[in-house]
Parts: structure tokens; sequence; C-alpha cells
């Protein structure tokens, strides 16, 4: 071997660099790559962790969340016809405007649109009246009993010395199907 024909020094020396090089091998090769693995496997578990809190405080309040479930479901749970459900969101739009005193000028119903797992309703509305009063009867809307929004409202001036306010609005109810 060739470290017979070295000195004690110098065979201290190839022995010492010998080390290192074995040492910076086996850190970047075996070493480095373990460590991020365990790392990577770590915050996995962290995360699995902390998903399993949730869970676990969820099902803690199961019982809580599908009483206030069906709840909602009993409101918007479709219990007629399109027309029919179509002919009630038609009525209680007309009387909340009624109600609000807003002029109706045309209101008529859009085709139903049936999503995965709930129809949409969608009227549209052409009406004239003040802005207190779209504020008063969009209020009314959005704290009916049915799941009635106003989705679109474009308001248009009828010049500067009159009050009265156009208005195109497109009303939508969603009831689910299932």
């Amino acid at each position: 071997m060739f470290l017979a024909n070295l000195s004690r020094r110098e065979r201290l020396l190839a022995y010492t660099v010998l080390g290192v090089f074995s040492f910076s091998l086996i850190y970047n090769f075996i070493l480095k790559p373990l460590a991020g693995v365990y790392s990577k496997l770590n915050r996995k578990i962290l995360n699995k962790e902390i998903e399993l809190k949730k869970n676990t405080r969820l099902l803690q309040q199961e019982q809580g969340i599908k009483a206030i479930f069906q709840k909602y479901t009993g409101t918007i749970k479709s219990k007629r016809s399109d027309e029919e459900e179509i002919v009630a969101l038609l009525n209680e739009v007309e009387k909340l405007a009624r109600a609000s005193g807003i002029h109706i000028a045309n209101i008529k119903p859009k085709p139903v649109e049936d999503l995965s797992f709930c129809n949409k309703y969608t009227l549209e509305m052409n009406c004239e009246a003040t802005l207190k009063k779209y504020i008063e009867f969009i209020y009314k809307l959005q704290d009916s009993r049915q799941t009635i929004r106003v989705e679109k409202l474009d308001l248009t001036s009828r010049g500067k010395e009159n009050p009265l306010l156009k208005a195109r609005l497109l009303v939508t109810k969603v009831l689910t199907t299932k």
C-alpha cells in the first residue's frame, strides 16, 4: 500500500483528509437527505395533527351543526314544482315592493337554473322609486324568511329635478332539490 512509504506525519495528514472526505460524502449523500425526509415527515405529522384537532372539534359540535343545518334546510328545501316556486317568488316580491312603495313597471321570470344540488329562480324587474324606497325594499327582500337575494341592481336617474330613479334588478331565490 502507498501509505506504508509515507512518514508518520504524512500518514496522519492522509488519514485526516480521508476522514474529512468520507465525512463530507456521508453527510451530503446520506445524513442530509435523511434529515430532509425526517423534516418533511415531521411537517406532514404536524399538519395531520392540526387537521385531526379540527375534525375532533367538529365531531364534538356535530349535533349542534346538524340542528342548525336542519333549521335552514327546512326553509330552503323545495316543496313545490318550479312553476309554483316562481309564482310564490313573484307574489313575495310584489308584496314587498308594494309595502315599500315601489312602482313595478315590468317583471318577468327567467328560466330556472338547475344546479347540481339546488335550483336557482331568477326574476328580472324594471321599476321606479326613490333611493330610500329601494333601500327599504332591498332590506325587506334580504330579511324575508325566504332565501331571496338581489344579485344585480342598475339605477338610472330620470333627471336633476326628478327624485325618482329607474332600476333594473335581478332577484334570485335558491332552493335545494334534495
